[in-house]
């Protein structure tokens, strides 16, 4: 599944269709994006839930993405929720992102439904940033008591 994004856009997907799924946005691209929930021994109130995918940004130019996700069952529940983000790494290289996360015991396997939520972009350089604030250099000064 390719999705070609805006800035901000939101999509719901099946869990299955998580690990084909391409994402556009602008200067980054997200892939092989996976989620995996296990079970936690028995009597343990709580199972383990991993959410990753990888993300590579086309030009060196100062950028991130941030993904929030949420999963829900069958009946649109919600039995978890987590943010994947990045920036343009240091090297040429692609970005893992990846989250370990708690969950309630019962929602182990439960997942059917994924809404994402996907904000990024370009971020503004430090003189566009400069001219947005009134005095970036000026710090409070101290009051005589």
């Amino acid at each position: 599944m390719k999705i070609d994004c805006s800035s901000r856009t939101v999509f719901d997907i099946a869990a299955s269709d998580l690990c084909s799924l391409h994402i556009w946005l602008g200067p980054v691209t997200v892939w092989e994006m996976a989620f995996v929930d296990s079970p936690a021994p028995d009597s343990f109130p709580v199972g383990m839930a991993t959410l990753s995918g990888w993300c590579s940004f086309r030009d060196r130019k100062r950028a991130g993405v941030s993904l929030h996700l949420v999963g829900r069952n069958v009946s649109g529940e919600v039995l978890w929720a987590c943010c994947l983000q990045s920036s343009v790494p240091k090297d040429d290289e692609a970005v893992q992102m990846a989250e370990k996360m708690l969950i309630d015991a019962s929602a182990v396997g439960q997942t059917h439904r994924i809404t994402i939520r996907v904000a990024g972009g370009y971020f503004p350089g430090f003189d566009q940033l400069a001219e947005e604030m009134e005095d970036p250099d000026e710090q409070p000064k101290p009051t005589a008591e």
